[in-house]
């Protein structure tokens, strides 16, 4: 921060400098005069200033890109280290817990979620991507299908019938659903019944409509089956749905996409509670290892 600042100040005071050179040129040739020697050894002098400020400001600018260069490097050191280092730091925690993911946005890819949590001894169940069709639900189509028990269709109906259906371990509901086309089902998993939610969010576009109408069903669902559930999202995020998360009072993870970010995910599903991450809304980076 005190490097980019002198940066600044360098760089404005070069080009008030150079300003002022040429207002002096120009006021003294627009009165069609001819510079005295002490006129012309002010400009000279002024040059050679300025030509300092330009060779330090070359020098700055190099340092910074010195400077940027070793934050990459440490950041890559790091995430080498935590990679190497992630069996002793996370063991078998899991070992036990039986965890599904559900995604909400259809921006972000989180692939490898489900092996590296099953690297820390969870069995994971079904990853499902919650179509924003879901909000234009084909009602007629809809209503022929025999789990909504000719019902009210709503948004929380089909959330809640997520929730039923990974808490008792009955992918047909989900398979009905994914036909319905308001749910893709990305990884069957195991069958067993789920008692862990990861909830997968962030978009790249402002998405309230989805939040209120998807997300927030799935949590009151899922806290009210007593199913746990956890926030995360990428660090790339555009709009994050972290605070939103915090506020329906489940603790959170915006760098899900990194190691550190699994493992803080790994020590949640194990009981921690909070807000990890490298965003503003982070009260840590991540949790005490223990």
């Amino acid at each position: 921060m005190v490097l980019n600042i002198k940066y600044l100040v360098v760089t404005i005071g070069a080009v008030f400098l150079s300003l002022g050179i040429g207002i002096m040129i120009g006021f003294n040739l627009n009165n069609s005069e001819i510079f005295s020697s002490q006129q012309l050894r002010l400009v000279e002098d002024m040059d050679s200033k300025l030509t300092e400020i330009r060779t330090e400001n070359e020098s700055l600018n190099l340092e910074l890109r010195e400077s940027a260069s070793r934050e990459e490097k440490l950041k890559s050191d790091f995430e080498d280290f935590l990679k190497a280092s992630n069996d002793i730091i996370v063991g078998n925690k899991l070992f036990g817990k039986n965890v599904a993911l559900i995604q909400t946005t259809e921006d972000y890819f989180f692939h490898d979620l489900g092996i590296r949590l099953e690297k820390a001894g969870a069995q994971i169940g079904p990853h499902i991507l919650i179509s924003s069709d879901i909000l234009q639900i084909p009602y007629d189509e809809a209503i022929t299908m025999d789990i909504f028990l000719n019902e009210v269709i709503s948004v929380e109906k089909i959330s809640n019938l997520i929730i039923e259906s990974l808490k008792n371990g009955d992918l047909e509901i989900l398979k009905n659903l994914e036909n319905l086309r308001v749910i893709s089902i990305i990884n069957n998993g195991k069958t067993q019944a789920v008692d862990n939610i990861v909830l997968l969010g962030g978009s790249l576009k402002e998405e309230n409509e989805r939040f209120e109408n998807i997300d927030t069903n799935i949590v009151k669902s899922s806290k009210s089956s007593g199913i746990f559930v956890v926030g995360a999202e990428h660090t790339n995020a555009i709009y994050s749905d972290i605070k939103k998360y915090e506020s329906l009072g489940i603790s959170t993870i915006d760098n899900v996409d990194q190691t550190i970010g699994i493992i803080s995910l790994v020590y949640i599903l194990d009981g921690e509670k909070g807000n990890f991450g490298t965003k503003s809304t982070a009260d840590r980076l991540f949790p005490n290892l223990r």
